[in-house]
Formats: C-alpha cells, sequence, structure tokens
C-alpha cells in the first residue's frame, strides 16, 4: 500500500522507543500508527514482519545503566487503520 511501519528504535544518547510509526511513501508523511494489544518495551535491534495486517515484533534489546537487556520473545500488533 506504499507504507513502510518502523517500530521503536533508538534515539540520542540511547534513549529507547516503544512507538509505531506510518511513513507515506508516496506523499513522505509521517503519522503515529494505531493498534490494538500490549506495546512491547522499548528497544532496538529487533526483528519485524507485517503479515495480513498484523506487525510481528522479536527480540531487540536496550542498554540499562552499564549492561545490555536482550529480548527473546514475540509481540503482535493488529493494526487498527494503516491507511491514512
Amino acid at each position: 500500500q506504499g507504507l513502510m511501519l518502523v517500530f521503536g528504535g533508538t534515539g540520542t544518547a540511547w534513549c529507547f522507543y516503544s512507538d509505531l510509526h506510518l511513513f507515506d511513501i508516496g506523499t513522505a508523511t509521517w503519522r503515529l500508527a494505531q493498534f490494538s494489544g500490549p506495546s512491547p518495551s522499548p528497544r532496538c535491534f529487533h526483528t519485524a514482519v507485517l503479515e495480513q495486517g498484523t506487525l510481528f515484533v522479536f527480540g531487540g534489546a536496550r542498554l540499562t545503566r552499564d549492561a545490555w537487556d536482550y529480548f527473546n520473545h514475540l509481540y503482535q500488533f493488529r493494526l487498527e487503520s494503516p491507511a491514512p
């Protein structure tokens, strides 16, 4: 549908995120995605795949004080409305 999904990641000063954004390639605009279900904890280095309106997010990591926490679980987001 010409959309790119981006979940989580890291910003400046190793700040980790757990939000889900949609990028519309045709209009070059971003927006916050609406979904149902619990959200994974903030993370980076994860893997994600979209299958029939459900985004699956597996693994990832985040830095806490002086050590990395690694995740080994699977979350799924049911997208409510991927179209603008």
